[in-house]
């Protein structure tokens, strides 16, 4: 046997977790848009669509086997489908999840529809081209319950192509095998690839990510850094870097046991989550200790770590407080410097200090660094 009984577990385990796990289509695109790559990729989907539209208006230039008029009309009329959607992508805005999977549905009844009706056994090659372009599209872009619904509709159009041209052929049975085949493999091996990646992003995530709070660890927050200050914002922005230690933490511990810890600790996760904006970087990067990166208004930086701080305060019976050390440098500063995340490890380094000095002070309160460092500037 190729798997034993815990792999096939672990196997089957996964596959659930992959079918059941939503689609964070949102999330997919912003990834892209943070590095500044989706007006490429829109231009390389855009290009992609124009090429098998023009792929459709030559074919109908051939001189073997014509088509007869309404089979012209029909590949016409999905080529200036296929150009209007290149505009599209070039043209407007990323499309929502509706949207796009509109366009994916249009797509792949077009292709059934030209590749059935173009009498030439061309058209068997056209449709496993096409189709693969979709499923790529889908692969990186939805999930998968969709590919697994395209790779369906892969089948039936491969087979419905393949029996249309063993037809024309006399019944080549030979033909029409081989083109089912090559349907079959389309099906399998696109859903093959999105669940190969699912995997990867799913171990990358979880070693980015503190598994009891669910924010960034030290290692997630080095990887995020680089996205959050190339983002392009209108006005003058701070990164602002703010270390925070929970005070008299080891009692709670001591008094209520290691599960009120916890409970505080994904409790003040929450908190801290809750009143920064939704590009910060919340990380747990100690035992107690959190840290927050941010861009916020020119002139915000030291009352936003006060927000931070009072976010943090509790009275209740498990009453804690925070001590911050925060420090702040020019977005623009840091988006010139060679190394990011060498700039990121000196300004949490002098937050820390920052925060230690707030911690002897006796707590609950903010020290801001206003000298920023200059290593790695």
């Amino acid at each position: 046997m190729l798997l034993d009984a815990k792999a096939r577990r672990a196997v089957g385990h996964a596959l659930v977790q992959w079918w059941t796990t939503p689609v964070d289509y949102d999330g997919q695109v912003g990834y892209f848009a943070k590095r500044s790559l989706s007006g490429l990729i829109r231009v390389l989907i855009g290009a992609a669509a124009a090429v098998i539209g023009c792929v459709v208006v030559v074919s109908q230039l051939s001189a073997v086997a014509p088509s007869p008029l309404y089979a012209r009309a029909a590949a016409l009329a999905f080529a200036a489908c296929t150009f209007a959607g290149a505009l599209a992508w070039w043209l407007a805005p990323w499309p929502s999840r509706l949207l796009s999977r509109v366009r994916i549905v249009g797509f792949d009844v077009g292709i059934l529809l030209v590749s059935l009706l173009d009498t030439r056994a061309l058209s068997g090659s056209f449709a496993l081209s096409a189709l693969t372009l979709v499923s790529f599209y889908i692969v990186f872009f939805d999930g998968p319950k969709i590919i697994v619904l395209h790779s369906f509709w892969c089948v039936l159009t491969m087979v419905a192509v393949a029996v249309r041209i063993g037809a024309e052929l006399h019944g080549d049975i030979a033909l029409v095998l081989a083109r089912a085949l090559a349907g079959i493999a389309l099906a399998f091996a696109p859903a093959a690839v999105q669940f190969a990646i699912w995997v990867l992003r799913t171990d990358a995530n979880e070693a980015a990510t503190d598994p009891l709070t669910g924010l960034l660890n030290r290692r997630g927050l080095s990887m995020h850094i680089d996205g959050l200050v190339r983002r392009r914002l209108k006005g003058e922005r701070t990164v602002l870097v703010a270390v925070l230690d929970l005070d008299r933490f080891k009692g709670i511990n001591d008094a209520y046991g290691h599960a009120a810890g916890d409970e505080v600790l994904v409790r003040s996760a929450r908190r801290l989550e809750a009143v920064v904006s939704g590009s910060a970087l919340v990380a747990r990067v100690g035992g107690e200790e959190f840290v927050v990166v941010d861009l916020v208004a020119l002139g915000e930086a030291e009352s936003t770590a006060e927000k931070l701080r009072a976010a943090l305060a509790d009275h209740t019976d498990l009453a804690v407080t925070a001590s911050v050390g925060a420090t702040g440098i020019s977005a623009a500063r840091f988006a010139a410097g060679d190394d990011p995340v060498g700039l990121l490890g000196d300004l949490i380094a002098r937050a820390d200090d920052a925060m230690f000095e707030a911690k002897r002070d006796g707590g609950d309160k903010v020290v801001f660094a206003t000298q920023p460092p200059t290593a790695g500037a």
